[in-house]
């Protein structure tokens, strides 16, 4: 096996540039919003499935990974990812496109403590007082916007709910994640495809009269998905899952100004009071997270040598 040399600056940097591409995709998606976001994303399927092969390809893993669909398990895993992977995909994207951004957002600050809880329930791993004080601090946050706004914050929600389910599952599939994401679009593009057909054939479709840089952009879609999941891939090489776990949280932030700033999206009271609870629950979790990692350290310091 090839030995990994790490470089936490390397890390730091991919982890980054990953927060980064994730937090301008608003601009990307924004910028096309003449497609409806239904043939948007079927597009983006459609593309990653390119995207993804021309990388397997170069590396030479396309052929494993097909050949590990024979796995009937691990094949309905994948179309449980694909389907949930999508979803998420096109709420995103509807958010973006209709004024939602602030809200959008908020799901992805609220979707790392769904994730930890996640594996509390199906991975049977032991709740601690940090990740029970969080939770009550992020179910005080939806309730209060239930309160406030007279209904639930759905897409809010529904966006959490679906990425933490994905990375729930992924983690249950431990598969490479550009052949996750290859397959995770493969097994859906055949209905992405169908669509796409269809509208185009019944004169529905927006595509056929879009400007030729809004359908560049379509095509790049693939990319736009694919590149900051590479950069994940390094940064995990390199940092520790606490760093990422921090920096993570640097495209929320960043779409949450976007919306504010650039779309002028109304930041009110209920937004302001929601994000503190949810930035109290991610500093007690994330410092329980540090102290662990602390006492870990000094542990295995502490440990006499064998050899």
């Amino acid at each position: 096996m090839e030995q990994i040399h790490k470089s936490p600056k390397k890390g730091f940097i991919a982890a980054i540039a990953a927060q980064l591409t994730w937090g301008m995709l608003v601009f990307y998606w924004k910028s096309i919003e003449s497609i409806s976001a239904y043939e948007i994303l079927a597009m983006r399927v459609i593309m990653s499935v390119v995207t993804a092969v021309i990388i397997l390809s170069f590396k030479s893993a396309l052929k494993d990974s097909l050949i590990a669909m024979k796995d009937k398990k691990f094949a309905g895993m994948i179309l449980i990812a694909g389907l949930i992977i999508v979803s998420n995909w096109g709420m995103f994207i509807y958010a973006v496109n209709n004024g939602f951004i602030l809200e959008s957002a908020l799901g992805y600050f609220i979707s790392p403590i769904l994730t930890v809880l996640c594996g509390v329930i199906f991975f049977k791993e032991k709740p601690d007082k940090y990740i029970i004080v969080s939770v009550i601090f992020v179910s005080l946050a939806v309730i209060y916007m239930t309160i406030s706004y007279g209904r639930p914050p759905f897409i809010a929600l529904y966006l959490a709910i679906t990425f933490s389910g994905y990375l729930t599952v992924k983690k249950k599939i431990n598969a490479e994640p550009v052949a996750g994401l290859f397959l995770e679009s493969l097994v859906v593009t055949p209905f992405a495809l169908i669509f796409v057909i269809f509208l185009m054939v019944t004169g529905a479709s927006s595509i056929l009269t879009a400007t030729i840089p809004i359908n560049l952009l379509l095509l790049l879609s693939g990319a736009v998905t694919m590149t900051p999941l590479m950069f994940v891939m390094i940064a995990q090489k390199h940092i520790s899952m606490l760093i990422y776990g921090i920096l993570s949280y640097i495209a929320p932030t960043m779409q949450m100004l976007i919306g504010v700033f650039v779309y002028s999206e109304e930041f009110t009271m209920i937004e302001a009071v929601s994000l503190v609870a949810v930035i109290c629950a991610i500093s007690y979790f994330t410092f329980g997270q540090y102290k662990k990692s602390q006492i870990l350290a000094s542990t295995n310091i502490s440990k006499p040598s064998l050899s």
